[in-house]
């Protein structure tokens, strides 16, 4: 993986990481706010998908420090979470374990929804750059089974 000097994902014009997991999930999308309902909205019209009800974005980021939560400049139902950060040990495999329901009450507030989605992304369309990365293999494990 090679870095995205560039990179801030603080910055609307510069959100990009060179390793993105995304956790979506449901929830009750009637207690949203009307700026995030009609968000919702715009989306499914312009993708004909609909938006998962909050999503969790584990990144790597150049600048900003391990365990920050960055709100998306576009919507607050999208919340990243730094697990790297800086841009050293770069060509080396790093291995992470969160745990997804306490890390969702610290960025929303509240228990979460069923995951209904995952996602991986290697994101440098904003500053137009090049990277390539590696993942390996991702395991969910239910601690409390129902």
């Amino acid at each position: 993986m090679s870095a995205i000097p560039d990179a801030d994902n603080a910055e609307r014009y510069h959100d990009d990481a060179p390793l993105r997991i995304l956790v979506a999930f449901d929830g009750n999308k009637s207690k949203l706010s009307l700026k995030e309902k009609m968000n919702f909205e715009m989306a499914n019209l312009i993708s004909g998908q609909e938006m998962p009800y909050a999503t969790l974005m584990y990144i790597w980021s150049g600048k900003s420090p391990v365990d920050t939560i960055i709100t998306n400049a576009h919507t607050s139902r999208i919340k990243m979470i730094v697990v790297d950060s800086g841009w050293d040990n770069l060509d080396a495999w790093h291995k992470h374990q969160r745990n997804l329901a306490a890390d969702y009450q610290r960025a929303y507030g509240e228990v979460p929804g069923e995951v209904i989605g995952i996602a991986l992304l290697t994101d440098t369309d904003n500053t137009k750059s090049e990277t390539r990365a590696i993942y390996g293999d991702i395991e969910l494990i239910r601690k409390n089974p129902k």
